[in-house]
Formats: C-alpha cells, structure tokens, sequence
C-alpha cells in the first residue's frame, strides 16, 4: 500500500512500455495483449483516457477477443462517453457470443457475453447465459468471481436504466 505500490506500479509501467515498444504485438499466457495490462494498470490507477488508449491498442492486436472491448466499454462509460460505451457492448456481444461457440468452456467470453447484454438492457438473453458463467466460473481463480462482481458494480452506476436488473444478477451470483 501507498508509496511502495505506487513505485512497484512506475516500475511495472515503465517495464511494460519497454517491452511493448520492442515488440507491440506482445501476448500473455492466455493469448491477451500485453496492452490489456497495461489498461488494467491504468485502470487501477483511475488513469481513464491512459487504459482507454491501451486498450484499444489491445482490441488491434487481439482483433477476435472480446476481452479488451469489454474493458474499454468501461472505460469509455466512466469517461462519460456512453454512445461509445454502448457501441463498444455490441462489439463485445458480437465477439464474445463467437468465443463461446469456438471455445464452449471457456468462461471468460461467457463473463463478457454477460456484461455486454446487461449493459445493452438485453436481461433475458442475459439471464440465459448468466447460469453457465455459474457453471464454468474458475473455481481455483479467486479473483474471477469478485472481478465480475466489480464489473457489475460499475456497469449499473453507468447504465442507471438496467442497474436494478444488474443488481439482481450480481445478488444471484454473490448466492450462488
């Protein structure tokens, strides 16, 4: 906490430009671009425009991924951009709905698939896939569950219309 992390964050920033500079087509383990953690650093740090930035960089790399897209929607919402959140959702869903066919137990489109229709106000095709994010949730991933539980969170104070229905989803996940 406090000025160790924020030197460990400079550090890791400075580390990930670096690398992302030799080599900007970068991927992690799990086929994500390099720029989508470095969105998740400014993200964390309430760097909003930053994270936009990287993660659109990412969305050119991992062009497939619904990923990157559904963290810039986020971003783009907090940034006050809603006609772009909006938009960036539908990439999501279209995206993500495609993941899910090609990869049927990967969880994490299901997780972006989820958002993305919730955000849209699309609540029962959102309620038919929100059983299977249940379903394929990582159990040895402790941070998949509350890192969908604060998606949640910030998508119903960014999309007021729908908050109760997203509220009611992440009380039905927080149960089960």
């Amino acid at each position: 906490a406090g000025a160790e992390r924020e030197r460990l964050l400079d550090d890791a920033e400075t580390r990930m430009l670096e690398a992302l500079d030799s080599s900007p087509r970068l991927l992690d383990e799990e086929g994500e671009s390099w720029w989508s953690t470095l969105g998740g650093l400014y993200r964390h740090r309430g760097e909003t425009r930053k994270a936009i930035r990287a993660y659109e960089e990412a969305a050119k790399i991992t062009p497939y991924s619904s990923y990157p897209l559904s963290q810039l929607a986020i971003q783009q919402g907090t940034a006050g951009d809603d006609m772009a959140m909006i938009q960036t959702y539908r990439d999501v869903e279209r995206l993500a709905r495609q993941e899910t066919q090609a990869n049927p137990d990967n969880y994490w489109p299901y997780a972006d698939l989820l958002v993305a229709r919730l955000a849209l106000g699309k609540i029962q095709e959102a309620e038919e896939v929100l059983n299977v994010v249940l379903q394929l949730i990582p159990r040895d991933l402790a941070y998949a569950a509350s890192s969908l539980l604060v998606t949640l969170a910030k998508l119903a104070k960014l999309v007021p219309d729908n908050a109760t229905q997203i509220e009611r989803v992440i009380r039905y996940i927080r149960e089960n």
